[in-house]
């Protein structure tokens, strides 16, 4: 892949793990500064740790599936796939990176919009932890906006499929082919 596109990749995986590592914190028994009360409202500790190691644990997965856009799926793809599938499967990767950036969007606008019902600071005069939460959040919010012009730049790069860069290629090895073999000719010598 070219290096924009890896690197946007790779940074639309690490906006996310901020907030993984924030959720998941208090579900091992970390308060990070967080109000006993809104403790209490999300069950942490008790029933409602494992809401709250389970939604870091999908967001985790759902971040590590970026990293998929760093590289250029039909060089690992398998060749018992067929090549239909391998054509498929980067329209596949790429589609699903933009759709997902389309549903984070939209956490990302709900959330911002119930943000003093989810922030567990909402009321509290603010401080280092309450600010660590917000820079958290925000690095989230900057997710879809880095996914979307990833996904959409590795489905134009992979929306011409593998057979037609095999195409490309192969053209290209029998142009050379044919220099060589009229060199031979120019030259005398059979080729």
């Amino acid at each position: 892949m070219p290096w924009p596109i890896a690197a946007g990749a790779v940074l639309a995986f690490l906006l996310a793990v901020p907030t993984v590592i924030w959720r998941a914190l208090p579900g091992l028994g970390l308060d990070l500064g967080t109000p006993e009360a809104w403790r209490a409202l999300q069950h942490v500790p008790g029933e409602g740790t494992v809401y709250v190691l389970g939604l870091p644990a999908v967001q985790l997965a759902a971040a590590a599936c970026c990293l998929l856009l760093a590289v250029d799926v039909r060089r690992v793809t398998p060749s018992l796939l067929g090549p239909r599938l391998g054509r498929a499967l980067p329209r596949l990767i790429g589609g699903a990176g933009l759709l997902g950036a389309l549903l984070l969007a939209a956490i990302v606008v709900f959330s911002v919009l119930a943000w003093d019902r989810l922030d567990p600071f909402a009321g509290q005069p603010a401080d280092a932890w309450s600010l660590l939460c917000l820079a958290c959040y925000l690095a989230a919010a900057a997710w879809p906006v880095v996914l979307a012009p990833v996904a959409i730049g590795y489905l134009a790069r992979g929306g011409r499929g593998a057979a037609g860069r095999g195409e490309g290629e192969r053209g290209e090895r029998e142009r050379g082919g044919r220099a060589v073999e009229r060199g031979a000719r120019h030259l005398g010598s059979p080729a």
